[in-house]
């Protein structure tokens, strides 16, 4: 009887843990244990699901319509920005929208206090777009709804074609995040980190051993591979969070102050890995 009472309350936990994770992340629907697509990851295995979760499926279906609706009635919504113009000779129709954000809104629930009212805008690939405003804008309130930190109030967006309140999962496997403050681990060496993360994004052992060989030498960590983070200055400790941004082809690498507390020397180093990094299906957002 214990053993069966441990086992309710691990799958009650894991249950209530996905629907309600706290201050941070976005919960699923309570339903998703009835989701088609949550038991069969692959589309093409999916022949004829069982009677009990075709009403789930299909409820699932319309909401992952929202955005398309939203973008057909696009018209009848001010967007807060009208376009973004590319910086070089290609024009903006030839580009592709890495991220696509509609009508996105998020009110924090202490103070009421609405951090993010209706913005809506692109992001292109193959462009490093410079993401700015003034204190309090919500510049990094979007940055963290992108990245799955926090959960929209209403609207929503869509990363390389998949939805951020529904599609989490899939879109870390090939998103990078570099936060304004460093989060590394002050026992592992640089390569180590590199290691993880690599395989944190789903790269083999082989796969991520190479990635981090290539990592060190494209980013001029080598010399440092073996030194534990904390031991690196301020500028080597960006430039290794920039790195584990980049690590395992990310597609989309949001970089929130990646040169904050770096001497000009390390940012102007950090600029040029951008700019070796920029690629036709990457998108990159710095703030």
């Amino acid at each position: 009887m214990l053993i069966l009472d441990a086992l309710i309350y691990l799958i009650l936990t894991l249950y209530i843990e996905c629907i309600w994770p706290g201050e941070y992340g976005i919960g699923k629907p309570w339903y998703f244990i009835f989701d088609v697509f949550f038991w069969y990851k692959s589309k093409r295995r999916i022949t004829k699901p069982p009677l009990f979760l075709r009403f789930f499926s299909s409820v699932s279906s319309k909401k992952k319509k929202i955005f398309e609706d939203q973008e057909k009635n696009k018209s009848n919504i001010t967007e807060a920005f009208d376009s973004i113009e590319p910086i070089d000779d290609t024009s903006a129709d030839d580009l592709k929208a890495g991220i696509e954000i509609e009508n996105l809104n998020k009110v924090y629930s202490r103070g009421n206090n609405h951090a993010l009212k209706g913005l809506s805008i692109k992001f292109y690939k193959n462009e490093i777009t410079s993401f700015l405003g003034h204190n309090g804008a919500g510049k990094s309130t979007t940055m963290h709804l992108l990245t799955g930190l926090y959960m929209p109030t209403s609207g929503t967006a869509k990363i390389n074609g998949l939805l951020i309140t529904e599609q989490m999962n899939e879109i870390r496997k090939s998103l990078g995040f570099v936060p304004q403050h460093n989060i590394l681990f002050d026992l592992m060496t640089v390569k180590e980190h590199l290691w993880f993360y690599s395989r944190m994004k789903g790269l083999s052992c082989a796969e991520s051993l190479a990635e981090m060989k290539k990592m060190l030498t494209e980013t001029g960590l080598e010399l440092k591979k073996n030194e534990c983070s904390s031991h690196l200055s301020g500028g080597m400790k960006r430039k290794l969070s920039v790195a584990i941004a980049f690590v395992g082809g990310s597609q989309t690498v949001i970089l929130d102050e990646p040169s904050a507390g770096v001497d000009p020397s390390g940012r102007r180093d950090i600029w040029d890995m951008l700019l070796k990094y920029k690629s036709p299906e990457r998108t990159i957002i710095i703030r």
